[in-house]
C-alpha cells in the first residue's frame, strides 16, 4: 500500500496523516522482505529452497539498512535513497534527506535482519535472537505512544530523525510476530504458555496497557485545554487508575477463582477415580490370591504330577503323585529349593525354568532323566508360569508324566518288530527256496510225462496220465503265483505303476456282468477317464473285482439296485469309491473287525471274510488306506485311497 501511494503520490497511504512523516520507498521494501522471510520461517519446511527463499528475502533490508546507515555515518549519498522511487518532498528539519529512512528505523531491519538469521539457532543466539526482537518491540511500542500521545520526543529522539506512523506499526507487528516464532524464550512464553499465570497475563496486559493509555491521554488533554492543574490531574488519574485497577483485579480474581473451582473439581474427581480404583486392586488382589490357594488346593489333591514354585523356584504346593513318583514320601518339600530336592538338575534345565520365569510355556513329550541314585526316568513334562496379578509372574507351575513303563514297552515292542522284520525275512526267502525247488520237480514230472507219452503213445489216452497232466499244470500254474507273491510283497513299492482306474473298472465289469443280470444290478463307471494311480496292476484287477462282486452279492432285491464307482482328488491321493444302494451295514456294531479276516457280517452263503481282508492288506501294500460309509438299509460306500501317478 505505501510503495503504491509513493508511486501514485497519495498522502494518506505514506503518513496516514499529512503532518506526519512519511514511510519510506525504502522501508516499505525492507517491511515487505521481512515479513515474506517471516512467513516461511512459520511454515517450518527443512527444504533448501525454503531455506534459499528466506535468505533472498532478508538480503533486501538487510543491504538497504547497511547502505543507509553509512551514509549517516560517512555523511555521504550512495544513492540507495532515491533508487527505487524517487521522493519528491523537499527537505525539512526532520527529513533533510528526501527518500532516507530514519538512523532508527535503519538500525531497527538491520537488528531485525541479524535477529532472524540467528533464531533458529538452540543455543544461546537464539535467546539474544529473542532479546533483540523485544528491543526492536520496545522502541515501536514508544513510537506508537508518541504518537497517540502526541509527545514527538518519543517518535523522534534529539540525535535521531523521526519514525513514520506506519514504520511504527509494521516495526510493532513484524517483532511481535518474529518473538510468536521462539516461544519457548523470552516474554513470548509469559503470554504463549498454558498455565495459570500465563492465562492471568494474556488478561492483565491488554487491559492494563489500554488503561495506562487512555489515562495519559486524557490527562494529557485536559492539561492542554488548561482544565485542570498538574496537581488535579495526577490526582484524577491516579483515582481513575485505582478504579480500572480495581476492575481488573475483580475481573482476575473471578476467573482465578473459576479455575481454582475447577482444580478443585478435578481433584474430587481424581480422587474419586483412587478411590475406586483402590477398591478394584483390592478385588482383583483377593481374587488373585483366591486363585492361587485354590491352585495350591488343586494342586495337593490333582491325581497327576504337579509341583508350583515361586520365583527362587521353592515349592508352594506339590500332588501326592508328585511325591510318588519321585519317591520323596516323608520329606517336608514346602519351602525347600527345588534344586536341593533335585541336585542331578542340569544346565539345560535351569534354563528352561529361567525362560519360563520370563514368560514361555515349554513342554516336552519324551524327554530322559537320570536320578542321582542311577534310576533312569523317562518324562513327558510342561512347565508354564503363574501370575500374581497380569503383569505380574509369581512363580511356575510344572506338570510331569512318569513314562519309563510306556517308554521301555515302546522298547520292546521295537525289538519284536525287528524279530518280525527278521522273520518275515527269513520266510521270504524260505518262499524262493521253496518256489524253485517245487519249480525244478514239477518241471521234472512234466518232461517225464512227455517222454512217457512219446515212446508209448497209447498211454495219453488213459485217463490217469490226462489227470497227472492235470494236476502237473496246476502245480507249476500255483508255484508261478506264489513267485509272483513273494516277488512283490518283498518290493511291491519299487515296483509300482500308473494304472488307469476307468479301464480296470470296464474290464471287471465284464468279468462280473452275468452276475450283475442275474442279480438286476447296473453298474456306472463314472471314473475320470484321466485318473491314474501309483499301484500294482494285479493288486488294482483284485482290489476293483473284489469291491464290485461284494456290491453285487449284498444288493437288495427289493429295490432297484445299482452300483456306481467314481472318483476324485484329495492332494496327493486319488480317491476310489464304489457306492451302492445294499442291504447295508450297522458300523457301530461291526467296527474295526470289518477287515478281519475270516470276519463275516450276513448270512450270505458266499460269505467266507477274506475278501475284504485281502483288499485292505493289497490297498495298504501300494502306500494307500481304505474307508467304509454305511447304513442298514440304505448302502454302502468304501473309499480306496491310492497315491496318484506322477507323470
Amino acid at each position: 500500500m505505501v510503495l503504491f501511494g509513493w508511486r501514485n503520490d497519495f498522502t494518506i497511504l505514506k503518513s496516514f496523516n499529512a503532518g506526519y512523516t512519511t514511510m519510506k520507498a525504502n522501508t516499505a521494501l525492507c517491511v515487505l522482505g521481512t515479513s515474506i522471510a517471516l512467513m516461511l520461517l512459520s511454515l517450518q519446511s527443512a527444504e533448501a529452497v525454503f531455506r534459499r527463499l528466506v535468505l533472498l528475502c532478508l538480503a533486501i533490508p538487510g543491504i538497504i539498512s547497511v547502505l543507509t546507515l553509512s551514509e549517516f555515518i560517512f555523511e555521504v549519498s550512495l544513492g540507495v535513497d532515491q533508487f527505487f522511487i524517487r521522493d519528491k518532498t523537499p527537505p525539512s528539519e526532520h527529513a533533510p534527506f528526501p527518500g532516507r529512512m530514519s538512523q532508527l528505523t535503519a538500525l531497527s531491519f538491520l537488528v531485525f535482519t541479524l535477529s532472524i538469521l540467528g533464531m533458529n539457532r538452540k543455543d544461546r543466539w537464539g535467546r539474544v535472537s529473542q532479546v533483540l526482537f523485544h528491543c526492536i518491540t520496545l522502541v515501536a511500542a514508544i513510537a506508537l505512544m508518541g504518537y497517540a500521545l502526541r509527545v514527538p520526543r518519543f517518535y523522534s529522539l534529539a540525535f535521531f530523525y523521526s519514525m513514520a506512523l506506519p514504520t511504527s506499526i509494521c516495526l510493532l507487528l513484524l517483532s511481535v510476530a518474529a518473538a510468536a516464532l521462539l516461544p519457548e524464550y523470552g516474554y513470548a512464553r509469559l503470554f504463549l504458555s498454558s498455565g495459570i499465570g500465563n492465562v492471568v497475563a494474556r488478561r492483565f496486559f491488554p487491559f492494563m496497557f489500554f488503561s495506562v493509555l487512555g489515562l495519559s491521554l486524557l490527562w494529557l488533554e485536559m492539561y492542554r485545554l488548561q482544565a485542570v492543574n498538574i496537581e488535579m490531574g495526577v490526582g484524577i488519574t491516579a483515582l481513575f487508575f485505582l478504579l480500572a485497577t480495581l476492575v481488573l483485579i475483580d475481573s482476575t480474581t473471578g476467573k482465578l477463582n473459576m479455575i481454582d473451582k475447577q482444580r478443585s473439581e478435578a481433584e474430587q474427581r481424581l480422587r474419586n477415580w483412587n478411590t475406586n480404583l483402590e477398591e478394584i486392586v483390592a478385588d482383583r488382589t483377593r481374587e488373585l490370591t483366591e486363585s492361587n490357594r485354590r491352585n495350591q488346593i488343586f494342586v495337593n489333591g490333582a491325581p497327576s504330577a504337579i509341583a508350583m514354585f515361586d520365583t527362587e523356584m521353592r515349592y508352594i504346593a506339590a500332588s501326592e503323585r508328585w511325591v510318588k513318583d519321585y519317591k520323596l514320601e516323608g520329606r517336608s518339600l514346602i519351602g525347600v529349593s527345588h534344586y536341593d530336592v533335585f541336585p542331578e538338575i542340569g544346565e539345560d534345565w535351569k534354563q528352561i525354568h529361567r525362560d519360563c520365569l520370563a514368560g514361555e510355556i515349554n513342554r516336552s513329550s519324551s524327554s530322559h532323566f537320570l536320578r542321582m541314585d542311577g534310576t533312569e526316568m523317562w518324562l513327558m513334562w510342561d512347565v508354564r508360569p503363574w501370575f500374581i496379578s497380569e503383569n505380574k509372574i509369581g512363580g511356575l507351575l510344572m506338570y510331569t508324566a512318569d513314562i519309563t513303563e510306556l517308554k521301555l514297552k515302546e522298547q520292546e515292542i521295537q525289538s519284536l518288530l525287528n524279530v518280525t522284520r527278521d522273520q518275515n525275512e527269513r520266510l521270504r526267502n524260505f518262499a524262493h527256496i521253496v518256489s524253485h525247488n517245487l519249480r525244478s520237480h514239477a518241471g521234472n514230472i512234466s518232461m517225464l510225462l512227455d517222454i512217457m507219452t512219446q515212446e508209448h503213445p497209447g498211454v495219453s489216452d488213459w485217463e490217469v496220465v490226462k489227470l497227472l497232466y492235470q494236476s502237473s499244470e496246476n502245480l507249476k500254474e500255483t508255484i508261478g503265483h506264489l513267485n509272483e507273491v513273494v516277488t512283490i510283497s518283498s518290493s511291491v513299492q519299487t515296483n509300482l505303476r500308473g494304472v488307469n482306474i476307468r479301464q480296470h473298472v470296464y474290464q471287471a465289469m465284464q468279468s462280473v456282468s452275468a452276475l450283475a443280470r442275474e442279480r438286476n444290478v447296473t453298474i456306472y463307471n463314472e471314473v475320470d477317464a484321466e485318473m491314474v494311480v501309483a499301484g500294482f496292476e494285479a493288486y488294482i484287477e483284485s482290489i476293483i473285482l473284489n469291491m464290485l462282486t461284494n456290491a453285487i452279492k449284498y444288493s437288495d432285491t427289493t429295490k432297484e439296485s445299482f452300483v456306481r464307482v467314481y472318483g476324485s482328488k484329495e492332494q496327493a491321493y486319488c480317491k476310489i469309491c464304489f457306492e451302492d444302494n445294499g442291504i447295508g451295514m450297522n458300523l457301530q456294531v461291526v467296527g474295526e473287525r470289518l477287515f478281519g479276516m475270516y470276519k463275516t457280517f450276513h448270512d450270505h452263503p458266499d460269505a467266507r471274510g477274506v475278501g475284504l481282508f485281502i483288499t485292505k492288506n493289497q490297498v495298504e501294500a501300494m502306500g494307500g488306506k481304505i474307508g467304509v460309509d454305511s447304513e442298514v438299509g440304505v448302502g454302502t460306500t468304501f473309499k480306496v485311497y491310492l497315491k496318484c501317478n506322477k507323470i
